[in-house]
């Protein structure tokens, strides 16, 4: 049973890897490199392309990160500091174009991890004082 539930560990990690590899992939082309960095900025000043290309980057990066919470959640993906990795999402989420992006498309993303993303957020800015400047970890 033991050998079981390591390689179901051993699965779900590189899975998550595999995830993140495909969303590292998408940002390797630099057309669409610079549509995510300005989308950060300014998500309703890209065109209408650019938007769906923003949307399908930044969804990526969402499924990525919410079938590393699923795992978790299903007890197959141990040892991982969940902490450090939804902080470094939601820091994503601080960035203007991203927040407008999580608006639109947190609906449609799993609840339970759209709730635990939002208690995070709150946590996080609760944390900092007010009119602290709120540092970027750039995912790129």
């Amino acid at each position: 049973m033991r050998i079981g539930a390591r390689d179901a560990e051993l699965r779900a990690y590189q899975e998550t890897v595999e995830s993140f590899a495909r969303w590292r992939s998408m940002l390797s082309q630099s057309a669409i490199a610079d549509v995510y960095v300005r989308g950060l900025a300014d998500y309703r000043g890209l065109s209408s392309a650019e938007r769906h290309q923003f949307r399908a980057v930044m969804d990526e990066f969402a499924y990525a990160f919410m079938a590393m919470h699923a795992r978790i959640e299903f007890g197959v993906y141990n040892g991982m500091d969940w902490d450090a990795q939804l902080r470094a999402f939601c820091r994503v989420l601080e960035q203007p174009g991203a927040s407008a992006w999580w608006v639109e498309q947190s609906p449609v993303l799993g609840r339970a991890f759209v709730e635990e993303v939002e208690q995070r957020r709150a946590a996080i800015r609760a944390d900092e004082p007010a009119g602290a400047p709120r540092p970027f970890e750039s995912p790129t």
